[in-house]
């Protein structure tokens, strides 16, 4: 991979006389590649990571956010709805979209319940909800006993 340092090395050696032919010979790069570097000194290779393609499934995520705030999140039907709108993309670009989307939606909200000393709760048990219809399908619902005192 040709670098930095590689046109500053290929530009002192042609300072110094060297043919293109033979910078290639001891560098071991391409003529042509030599060349390009020495019409252009002051280019510098740049490699770095490559912007990811749109995913297939961008066109679509208004509609999905709007059907996953009317509770569906069930990921074989919205994949049925997206069939109807010409959704050519898989089916694991889609619960790998919706994955993020359930763990944040399954934000558990408690309920604090706190007394002053010496009261006691007034019922006997206490429901703790989650706040987000998916977490209804995933988690239990949790229920405790508090002491009452007289």
């Amino acid at each position: 991979m040709f670098r930095g340092k590689d046109v500053e090395e290929v530009n002192e050696l042609r300072r110094e006389g060297l043919s293109i032919r033979a910078i290639s010979r001891l560098t071991g790069y391409d003529r042509k590649t030599i060349s390009r570097y020495l019409v252009e000194p002051t280019a510098r290779p740049v490699y770095g990571p490559r912007p990811a393609p749109e995913s297939k499934l961008e066109p679509f995520k208004p509609y999905l956010k709007e059907r996953l705030q009317a509770g569906v999140w069930n990921a074989q039907v919205l994949m049925r709805e997206l069939r109807e709108r010409s959704y050519k993309g898989g089916y694991t670009i889609l619960t790998d979209w919706l994955r993020p989307q359930r763990k944040q939606a399954l934000a558990v909200a408690v309920r604090r319940f706190e007394t002053p000393p010496g009261k006691h709760y007034g019922e006997s048990g206490v429901m703790v909800r989650a706040a987000s219809p998916v977490a209804c399908a995933h988690c239990r619902t949790a229920y405790f006993a508090a002491p009452s005192f007289p």
